[in-house]
């Protein structure tokens, strides 16, 4: 009507519905917040004897809301009843105070998610057996599925933890108590130590021991959370400290921390790998980083026997658990020694077949198991059993299987080999290819015979081109194809005496007897070998000096270590005494028999002019 006063417009119904929501939840807090909870402690008793059969006994029951809408369930003097089944007749639990926050979210779910369980004076008993049967499912004691709980932090306080994993073979105490003062810790004040963690036990065979200071909340699951802790473990020889930060004390979730592992004595050092665990003492430390797949280790010094030592940073990305994501190292070793005497300790011992052509498969499967990219910068080798290998260079790539050393550059008796190597062993048998250049090898450093006596003095130079296939050493010498060259590098000598027996000269020889230190140049020595199936002969030979020429033919059979040649000699100077014969070698290279026979006529081929 005219001058009537309008009517309100009505809110609209989804904005009544919301403030009808928020008033019956906000009725629900008060509720929870005032009601007493105790009064439930028949029905809780009945449905948890109901669904397990175990007693559930509490002297006190809250329910309130401490961050936003996740309800937080408190007990005082709380005892749970352990599963018929389990090994200890004490409680599953019994709690002096146990305070659990939920995610409400999370209520009516697959998993429940539990942010935060707060324990004081507590003593738990968790049991799982092989089957994957639980004492700790209370209201589904036969579940033997996937987790239904999810616990994210736990708060505990002077509570102790028993637990055994039968299908690990795994048994554990732990106790933890607060500290008498708090420990700051450096780089992170809002995280200072406050807790005495302590734990002991078994996996498998191993017993292991050791203590840890944490601080107040302990993560799990790999969470945003995060705490500090300073720790040790022993496991028979083996000590592990670790000092850092981390998101899971449960599982090998995300760390950053300063480590150091220690492996002496005799007893045993698992986890290590035992070929590992053989180069005692065994001294380790650097820092570590691990987030999701990656793990990151940056100025790790090892120090392994007598004198091994390395420093390395690498980065690896991948688990032991599956193959995806693909496992992948990255890393670089610098200022490392190499013991050869410390290798030699380290070895297991032999077995019968366990000789330098073995028939035993190489593990050459490993190699498509991970990618790799290492950069082998300098690294000195020393030992009694030095000189021959003073020292390598060289990048190594590994991808699908296929292995590459690139920019190879080793110090060999005073001189170098450079070169590439690349074995393939994506498939079986894995395919083997080399191209080798060697320059100023010492004769002396390469043969301690020759050197004793003198027999020749000089520098070798060469070049070898090979492929093989195979996967077993023996298997690879048996298939390889390809040519070697050696020659003697200028300024090469042999002693008279040698010169004199390769030519069958016995007039000289018998000079030699007055001057035993006389030598000779070595006018030019070279020969190539071509092999063929595990088996050289010699395409081209030249060995010359002032008084004598020799020729060779023959074939040196590396897969059998034998030897079938002639050498035949030619005099460039009248000799009375000398013998018109050939030298014929045959045998086990260990055991070589020499004898003379006609001589063969085969002319030796000169040095060029």
């Amino acid at each position: 009507m005219p001058g009537s006063t309008p009517t309100p417009a009505r809110p609209p119904r989804r904005f009544r519905a919301l403030r009808i929501a928020l008033v019956v939840l906000l009725a629900l807090v008060a509720l929870c917040w005032a009601f007493d909870w105790n009064w439930c402690r028949p029905l809780i008793r009945h449905f948890v004897m109901s669904r397990s059969g175990r007693s559930f006994e509490f002297d006190d029951m809250k329910v309130h809301f401490r961050d936003g809408l996740d309800p937080t369930i408190e007990f005082r003097g709380l005892t749970i009843q352990n599963a018929p089944w389990a090994a200890s007749k004490a409680p599953f639990i019994h709690a002096g105070h146990l305070a659990a926050t939920i995610s409400w979210r999370s209520i009516g779910s697959d998993l429940v998610i539990i942010p935060l369980i707060q324990l004081d004076d507590a003593q738990v008993d968790m049991e799982r057996l092989a089957d994957g049967l639980r004492n700790w499912r209370i209201t589904r004691p036969d579940d033997r599925g996937p987790p239904r709980v999810r616990v994210l932090a736990l708060d505990a306080r002077n509570s102790r933890l028993h637990t055994i994993h039968r299908g690990l073979d795994l048994e554990l105490d732990a106790g933890i108590a607060p500290l008498p003062a708090s420990e700051p810790f450096e780089g992170h004040a809002d995280l200072p130590l406050t807790k005495s963690l302590s734990f002991k036990g078994r996996f498998r065979d191993d017993e292991f021991e050791g203590s840890a200071h944490v601080s107040d909340v302990l993560a799990f699951g790999a969470t945003s959370r995060t705490f500090t802790f300073k720790a040790q473990a022993t496991s028979g020889a083996l000590l592990l400290a670790a000092s850092g930060l981390s998101n899971d004390v449960h599982a090998l979730g995300d760390f950053d921390c300063d480590i150091r592992v220690t492996a002496m004595g005799t007893g045993p050092t698992k986890p290590l790998p035992e070929a590992l665990a053989r180069w005692r003492p065994l001294a380790a430390r650097g820092h570590l980083e691990k987030s999701g797949d990656r793990w990151t280790g940056s100025d790790v010094r090892i120090r392994a026997g007598r004198h091994t030592t390395a420093i390395a940073d690498g980065t690896f990305v991948g688990n032991f658990k599956n193959e995806a994501p693909r496992r992948t190292l990255k890393a670089t070793l610098r200022d490392a020694v190499f013991d050869l005497d410390d290798l030699a300790a380290a070895r297991a011992k032999p077995s019968s077949d366990d000789h330098l052509l073995s028939t035993q498969p190489l593990p050459l499967e490993r190699l498509r198991d991970i990618d790799a990219d290492i950069d082998l910068r300098p690294v000195r080798i020393t030992g009694t059993a030095g000189g021959l290998v003073q020292g390598v260079r060289t990048r190594a790539t590994l991808a699908n299987g296929v292995l590459k050393l690139q920019a190879l550059d080793a110090t060999v008796a005073d001189g170098h080999v450079v070169g590439a190597l690349q074995v393939d062993a994506s498939h079986s048998p894995a395919d083997l290819s080399l191209d080798m250049n060697a320059r100023g090898l010492h004769v002396e450093q390469l043969s301690t015979t020759l050197a004793a006596n003198g027999a020749l003095a000089g520098a070798i130079d060469g070049h070898a081109v090979l492929k093989s296939r195979g996967d077993s050493t023996r298997a690879l010498v048996a298939a390889a194809n390809g040519n070697v060259t050696l020659s003697l590098a200028d300024g090469a000598t042999v002693s008279r005496r040698v010169d004199a027996k390769l030519g069958l000269n016995g007039g000289e020889w018998l000079r030699t007897l007055f001057d035993k230190s006389a030598r000779v140049p070595v006018q030019c020595a070279t020969v190539t070998l071509a092999l063929a199936h595990g088996i050289a002969t010699p395409r081209r030979f030249v060995f010359e000096t002032p008084d004598t020429a020799l020729a060779v033919r023959g074939s040196l059979d590396i897969v059998n270590e034998t030897i079938d040649a002639t050498l035949t000699p030619a005099h460039k100077k009248l000799a009375l005494l000398a013998l018109d014969k050939s030298v014929h070698a045959e045998g086990a290279w260990h055991g070589v028999k020499f004898a003379l026979v006609p001589a063969s006529g085969d002319p030796p081929e000169r040095c060029p002019r």
